[in-house]
């Protein structure tokens, strides 16, 4: 055996391998002086990519860390305050109808992938002097009304049946005139 216990390799006190072209005989390997320093430089450079990519491990874990708080407390901050909540299709200027988890809040409606804690929202429409219509049928979506924001942006819904998109679009339509009632558009970021 060698200094570091495995059979035919012999290791440098540093950790590094003595050398690339072995030199065999029964239980021991030596190297040349040339190849000794070639493996020496390869290790360096190999030792020093893994600590890159130990870093950039550890960078990544710490931004999820806290990424991941952030969507939890902004989840919980939301939903306590929501009016209304649930699965409606949502359809933006030129894109496919998706179905998202919409919270509908007190200035905003905010836009989720889904329903769980672990996503953040990926929209927030304002509700400060916006305008809410009920359009029927929209871009073969049944059930459909319609946002208008401050800044004439529309975005369309579309609830599974008239029961929902009632309830949805009086909600949002009372949202709206509780929130133009109060001096907010300060308060409200236009989208």
């Amino acid at each position: 055996p060698t200094e570091n216990g495995a059979p035919g390799l012999v290791v440098s006190r540093s950790g590094g391998l003595e050398g690339a072209h072995p030199v065999a005989s029964s239980n021991h390997v030596s190297y040349n002086a040339e190849e000794m320093e070639a493996l020496n430089k390869r290790n360096l450079i190999l030792q020093y990519r893994l600590r890159n990519v130990h870093d950039d491990l550890k960078r990544v874990q710490k931004q999820e860390e806290r990424e991941d708080t952030y969507v939890r407390a902004r989840l919980n901050e939301v939903s306590g305050q929501s009016v209304k909540a649930g699965f409606v299709y949502l359809r933006e200027t030129k894109e496919k109808w998706k179905r998202p988890f919409v919270v509908l809040g007190f200035f905003y409606i905010y836009v989720f992938k889904s329903d769980t804690s672990n996503e953040k929202e990926v929209k927030r429409i304002p509700l400060c002097n916006a305008e809410v219509k009920v359009v029927g049928e929209k871009l073969g979506r049944q059930h459909c009304f319609a946002v208008y924001t401050q800044l004439d942006n529309a975005h369309f819904f579309s609830c599974d049946n008239r029961k929902m998109l009632r309830e949805w679009s009086e909600t949002v339509q009372q949202v709206i005139v509780d929130v133009d009632a109060m001096d907010v558009d300060g308060l409200c970021v236009a989208y």
